[in-house]
């Protein structure tokens, strides 16, 4: 952080013009590498100067801007006349792909001059290995690009597909085959039972669809892959959050829900009874806010239901009780889930926990 400031810093002491009042005289204030490929070794650079002043100089710092770039240089003075150099490597690895453009600020006479040194280049993509863009062995000879599908927000009556590929890695052809886990009914996959060459690549299709019926909060699904007849050991997981369909909401006039409070501590208690917190729903929004689906984890219990409505500037109070049993002890923790029909924060997590004495 206090180096990038100092960069900058250095940076504004010669804005007027690349160290113009500095008395180092560089051959050549900027370094174009070229073309690179990002597996190549850092590309090393050295930059000499002259120092045109009456009296001797030191170089105390010289500012990058990223990892990719590093420095070498003597701190020894820098007599009237006689040279000395800055060496600068670029590690291509480090600095990313595309268009390189990297200033240097070296920062001289005791930080009162700053000379301004640039690099540029391209750096062209390493090859990637079948294991990168095929990262889970689905079956020796078989790989695929994920083996879990996170969709996210899913809304009411509406549909949207993600894919995973596949590629056959062995000498032979293959037979894949997939097969739903259970029928959920949020999710499909497409029917898929097709001749796999070797060395051939594909993409099987999965939905999650909610046009058919409504669905609120966690959603998950597993599909099982087969290779010639043999499954898989691990299924593929595709997960969701069924909420409204927000595409055609107002942001403006939209539902604001604020829960107080989150989080809550009962601190130290005993077993002998169930601990409950009073909380409140208010809606700081312009439209009625409505509680889609209310989901408690083992030991909590609500008294907030699904359907509960919120009008506009109005609050509505609830329970959440957390129940220790008699084998606990120590801190036991559990959440409630709420989803409601605000655009911004469809999903809200609440939190109880205590320290069982």
């Amino acid at each position: 952080m206090k180096k990038s400031l100092l960069f900058f810093l250095a940076l504004g002491l010669s804005a007027a013009g690349f160290g113009q009042d500095s008395p180092l005289a560089f051959d050549s204030r900027q370094w174009n590498f070229g073309r690179v490929g990002e597996q190549d070794a850092p590309m090393r650079h050295k930059f000499g100067f002259v120092n045109r002043g009456s009296k001797p100089i030191v170089i105390e710092d010289v500012l990058v801007t990223c990892g990719c770039t590093t420095t070498s240089f003597s701190k020894a003075p820098v007599m009237p006349g006689k040279r000395g150099v800055v060496e600068i490597a670029y590690n291509p690895a480090k600095g990313g792909t595309g268009t390189v453009m990297k200033e240097i600020a070296v920062v001289s006479g005791g930080g009162k001059n700053s000379d301004k040194l640039q690099i540029r280049g391209s750096v062209t993509p390493r090859p990637r290995t079948v294991e990168e863009d095929y990262p889970v062995e689905l079956l020796p000879g078989v790989r695929l690009t994920t083996s879990f599908l996170n969709f996210g927000y899913a809304g009411q009556g509406t549909a949207r597909s993600m894919s995973v590929g596949y590629i056959n890695t062995s000498d032979r052809q293959v037979e894949l085959e997939a097969r739903p886990a259970f029928d959920s009914g949020h999710f499909k996959v497409a029917a898929h039972s097709a001749p796999l060459c070797a060395g051939c690549r594909g993409e099987l299709t999965f939905t999650c669809d909610l046009t058919g019926k409504q669905a609120w909060g966690a959603l998950s699904d597993e599909t099982w892959l087969y290779v010639n007849g043999r499954r898989a050991p691990d299924p593929v997981r595709s997960v969701a959050v069924g909420v409204d369909d927000f595409g055609r909401v107002d942001g403006e006039t939209a539902p604001a829900a604020k829960f107080a409070p989150f989080y809550h501590n009962f601190g130290e208690a005993g077993r002998d009874a169930p601990l409950v917190k009073e909380m409140t729903l208010s809606n700081d929004g312009k439209t009625t806010l409505v509680v889609r689906h209310v989901k408690c984890e083992d030991k909590i219990t609500t008294s907030l239901v699904a359907g509960t409505k919120v009008e506009p500037g109005k609050a509505h109070t609830f329970t959440m009780t957390i129940s220790p049993d008699k084998s606990d002890m120590g801190r036991i923790a559990g959440n409630m889930t709420v989803i409601i029909n605000d655009p911004k924060h469809p999903r809200q997590d609440l939190r109880l926990v205590v320290n069982i004495k």
